[in-house]
């Protein structure tokens, strides 16, 4: 009987060691998105705004404030990471390695970049018709966006990732 209840008792143990492990690893995947997300909607507005030839601090404000909107919701809502180990599972890919982290920040940028672009471009080019702007067609603005905001997506994510990674996990129970 005493076995029994050690037995029990381990298992209880085990579960909540478990259960505290998940809140944790979801702890450490909301705060990668918060981070991620603030910092690459506050760079690639620069850029977007930047590179459209009418920057202004407001149209730049706006932008951040929209882009970090949806890519927040985005971020919460698609299983980024659970996408990134599937893509590096069929492909036999090990965590921390060069391959990997350009898989990674490819995966985290197709997800993210194009589509934070086209509502970027969009609400810009809303605004500016309303306003009674003569621009050139949608779709050559986001393309043209695209070329720029792509790459520096993928830089920003390849070189963020893990050092945001590392500092969240540094101050976790879960280590790295």
């Amino acid at each position: 009987m005493e076995d029994r209840n050690h037995t029990e008792e381990k298992d209880e143990r085990a579960e909540e060691q478990a259960r505290k492990a998940k809140e944790a690893r979801k702890s450490v995947s909301r705060r990668m998105i918060i981070y991620m997300v603030i910092t690459l909607s506050f760079f690639l507005s620069l850029v977007g705004t930047g590179t459209s030839g009418h920057f202004t601090v407001r149209s730049w404000i706006d932008s951040f404030i929209i882009s970090t909107s949806v890519s927040m919701l985005m971020g919460f809502v698609i299983p980024v990471r659970y996408i990134v180990e599937k893509v590096c599972a069929k492909y036999d890919l090990q965590e921390g390695d060069l391959n990997t982290r350009l898989v990674e920040s490819l995966i985290v940028d197709l997800l993210f970049t194009p589509l934070m672009t086209f509502l970027m471009i969009l609400y810009a080019y809303v605004v500016a018709t309303m306003n009674g702007a003569k621009l050139m067609p949608l779709i050559t603005m986001y393309l043209s966006s695209l070329l720029s905001c792509f790459p520096v997506g993928f830089i920003l994510i390849f070189l963020l990732m893990p050092l945001f990674r590392k500092f969240i996990l540094s101050h976790t129970d879960i280590g790295e």
